[in-house]
C-alpha cells in the first residue's frame, strides 16, 4: 500500500519542512523530524491521525529539535540511520535498506551520507522519497559537517535506484534560491525559470514539490559528470 505524504512548513523555523506519513487505511502516521513537536501534534488531531512513529533523517539539531516533546506526547516509537548512533537517543536504529511497517504499509530506508556522515532517508520505491538535507529540490545539502566525496557517491546511488516518477521531499524551502543558482550557471533552462517564476507567488506552505524527472532537468549536481564537477558545483553554491 502506498503511504500519503503531507508536507508541513514550520513556522519560525530555519525554513524547515516536516512531513507526516500516513497509512490512510489505519490513518497510523509517522513524522519525520519534528521541529516544533506542538504545532505538528496539534495539526495531527486536527486531522485525526494516530502518530505512531517518529523517523530522524540525521543529528542536525533542526531536525531532532521536537522528537523528544513529541515521543512524550504520543508515546511513538522513534528509529534514526544507525549510523546517528551516539549522536541522540532512538528506540530502533536503522541499517541500509531496512523496511519498516506503518500500518499496511512498507517504507525503505536508505542510508544516504554526505551532509553528515549519518544521514538517512525514508521512501516508496517509484512513489516518493523523504530526503531531509541529502537531496533539494533543485540542489543538494551543504557538506560543512559533512564529506563531499561520500555526497556524490550516495548521489550516484540515487540517480541508479529513483524513477521518473518518485516525488522529492525535502526538509527546506530552498527551491527559489537553488533555482536562482541554477539560472545563474544556466541562464537558458527554460524549466527552471518557469519554476521560479512559479515558486515566487507561492507560499513556503504552497511550493511546487518536483520529480525526479524534473529534478534531472533542473538539478545541476545530478547533471555532474564527475566528483570534479560535483565538488566545484558544491563549492560555488557554499559561496553564492
Amino acid at each position: 500500500m502506498i503511504a500519503e505524504i503531507e508536507r508541513l512548513f514550520i513556522p519560525n523555523s530555519a525554513l524547515n519542512y516536516n512531513h507526516l506519513v500516513v497509512c490512510t487505511d489505519s490513518r497510523k502516521t509517522a513524522v519525520i523530524d519534528p521541529f516544533d513537536a506542538d504545532f505538528v501534534f496539534n495539526h495531527a488531531q486536527h486531522k485525526n491521525l494516530s502518530i505512531d512513529q517518529i523517523w530522524i533523517t540525521h543529528e542536525h539539531p533542526d531536525h531532532t529539535r521536537g522528537f523528544e516533546r513529541l515521543k512524550q506526547l504520543t508515546k511513538a516509537t522513534v528509529y534514526a540511520p544507525i549510523s546517528c548512533k551516539g549522536k541522540l537517543n532512538a528506540d530502533v536504529w536503522l541499517e541500509d535498506q531496512q523496511k519498516l511497517k506503518l500500518g499496511e504499509c512498507e517504507i525503505e530506508h536508505l542510508l544516504t551520507p554526505g551532509h553528515t556522515p549519518g544521514h538517512g532517508i525514508f521512501w516508496q520505491p517509484e512513489h516518493w522519497a523523504v530526503c531531509g538535507d541529502t537531496l533539494f529540490n533543485a540542489g543538494v545539502g551543504n557538506t560543512k559537517s559533512g564529506d563531499v566525496s561520500e555526497l556524490y557517491q550516495t548521489i550516484l546511488r540515487l540517480k541508479r535506484l529513483f524513477t521518473d516518477s518518485v516525488v522529492i521531499y525535502t526538509g527546506h524551502d530552498y527551491l527559489i534560491t537553488n533555482l536562482k543558482f541554477s539560472l545563474s550557471l544556466n541562464p537558458g533552462l527554460e524549466l527552471a525559470e518557469q519554476l521560479l517564476t512559479q515558486a515566487e507567488k507561492q507560499s513556503p506552505q504552497t511550493r511546487t514539490i518536483t520529480n525526479w524527472a524534473i529534478e534531472q532537468q533542473i538539478n545541476l549536481f545530478l547533471q555532474a559528470n564527475n566528483e570534479a564537477e560535483f565538488t566545484k558545483l558544491r563549492e560555488q553554491r557554499d559561496h553564492w
